[in-house]
């Protein structure tokens, strides 16, 4: 390259003699001039300039070097916090299933379902806080069946309104109900931490009747689909053919909702016969209505001796989870709890308890119950583990960590079954970006009671949109 004449010329040959050396940079960037540039008249050289101008003057290594100190010091809180996505790299997820009878459980859904603790401060404004302890659940899931109303009625009156509304009162502002699906007493509900809501890309919802002919919905699923960031979430609250002798019945349940479950995947390839193989997180629960292969009086005598072992080796959905395709990669935590099916109902008046019925968030569910006794009718149903949580992953080496599987068989008796409650632990990378989430736009959400305007935060993708409900909103409108 030629070089130009002058200061930049003079310049130029002597980096080209000095080869452009370091101690050259270092003496430009502070300020000293060599003295081969000071040849030419009215170039004072460095000394003399630093000398006349030593408390005024302004070097590029004055003006840089601020510049290279708040960047170091950013680099390092940048540090500290991709240290904290990565020690907290994972999603909490709560879910829950229970058998209602017909009923409604009081406004306190404790122990079934703990209360956020609005007083206690959060670690950060970030969702990628720790998981652990008493840090609220990133997602919250609770399936239920026979809810609000029993089986015939709700055919006619799918409405959950009302539940709805005291699961959006119990929860408080922390969350926001995001979707849920009914089909006749079927009811699903899918809650999304409120910093965690411009995760949820997109949401799905379907299906499926396995009742009477195959077409009643007094039995079958109900299913929701989530895109949370660049992670598919499948959730299936199902209730399957009752009575023992009915295995077949419920495995050929299983069977078509896995095939008729319509809920697409979110990837263009994810187009599998079976719904479970086309997300990345699958939940299965509900009351699937599994029993126990032995007789009353021995499962009783088991009981006594708190034998649960015996009794889950004869367990008709463990059996089919290790010899039926159909539940080929779904996973179970280790149960370590009583059967919660079929319990004796306890009329109101039956419990030992001073004062009126709780009816109000600062009383618990549970009263000093007396204790659950198991079916003492004429049918003299054998106790079993109904109410299950099975879940399995398509992502190799990312399984779901099992936090807690639990029955709460504390909570008040109106129902002849006992709630089971999970929580998990999902891997999730909060440092990748998902390009979608930078397009997405939102839309207007229609409130189901009026159709009036009542949110105006949803994210579409495709043909598809998702609503983002607020239960401040909706518990707001109902008051």
């Amino acid at each position: 390259m030629r070089l130009k004449r002058g200061i930049n010329g003079r310049i130029g040959r002597f980096f080209k003699e000095n080869r452009g050396s370091t101690f050259l940079m270092l003496q430009l960037t502070r300020g000293c001039m060599p003295p081969t540039f000071c040849e030419q008249k009215g170039v004072e050289s460095s000394v003399e300039c630093r000398e006349k101008h030593a408390k005024n003057m302004t070097t590029i290594w004055s003006l840089v070097h601020p510049w290279i100190a708040l960047r170091k010091k950013r680099k390092v809180i940048e540090c500290k916090e991709e240290e904290k996505k990565v020690e907290y790299n994972k999603i909490k997820i709560f879910i829950g299933t229970w058998n209602m009878h017909g009923k409604l459980p009081p406004p306190n859904l404790a122990p079934f379902c703990e209360r956020p603790n609005h007083e206690a401060p959060d670690e950060s404004d970030r969702p990628y806080c720790s998981p652990f302890a008493e840090h609220p659940y990133h997602l919250l899931v609770i399936g239920t069946q026979e809810c609000q109303h029993n089986i015939s009625h709700s055919v006619f009156f799918p409405s959950k309104e009302i539940w709805e509304n005291r699961l959006c009162e119990y929860l408080g502002h922390s969350y926001k109900l995001v979707k849920t699906e009914t089909m006749a007493a079927l009811h699903l509900a899918v809650f999304v931490w409120n910093k965690c809501v411009d995760w949820i890309i997109d949401i799905q919802h379907a299906s499926v009747a396995t009742g009477i002919a195959n077409l009643f919905g007094n039995k079958g699923a109900v299913g929701i689909s989530i895109l949370f960031g660049y992670t598919s979430f499948l959730f299936i609250n199902s209730h399957l053919a009752a009575n023992k002798g009915r295995l077949k019945q419920r495995n050929n349940n299983v069977k078509k909702i896995q095939r008729e479950l319509r809920l697409k995947g979110f990837n263009k390839t994810d187009k599998a016969q079976d719904v479970t193989d086309r997300f990345d997180y699958i939940f299965w629960f509900g009351d699937m209505n599994y029993r126990v292969n032995l007789e009353r009086a021995e499962v009783d005598e088991r009981l006594e001796a708190k034998d649960i072992k015996t009794l889950l080796e004869h367990d008709q959905l463990l059996e089919e989870m290790k010899n039926n395709p159909i539940f080929k990669n779904f996973h179970e935590a280790p149960i370590g709890f009583t059967p919660t099916f079929k319990f004796d109902i306890t009329d109101h008046e039956d419990y030992r308890h001073s004062g009126p019925l709780p009816h109000c968030l600062s009383s618990p569910a549970i009263v000093q119950p007396p204790p659950a006794r198991y079916d003492t009718s004429e049918k003299n149903r054998v106790p079993s583990w109904t109410d299950r949580i099975l879940f399995k992953t398509r992502i190799p080496d990312k399984d779901a960590k099992v936090i807690r599987y639990t029955s709460h068989m504390d909570v008040l008796g109106f129902s002849d079954h006992k709630p089971v409650t999970g929580v998990f632990l999902v891997d999730f990378d909060w440092n990748r970006t998902v390009n979608h989430r930078k397009h997405a736009h939102p839309l207007q959400l229609m409130s189901k009671k009026d159709n009036s305007i009542i949110s105006y935060f949803s994210y579409s993708n495709g043909n598809n949109s998702s609503s983002i409900i607020s239960c401040d909103d909706e518990t707001s409108n109902n008051s």
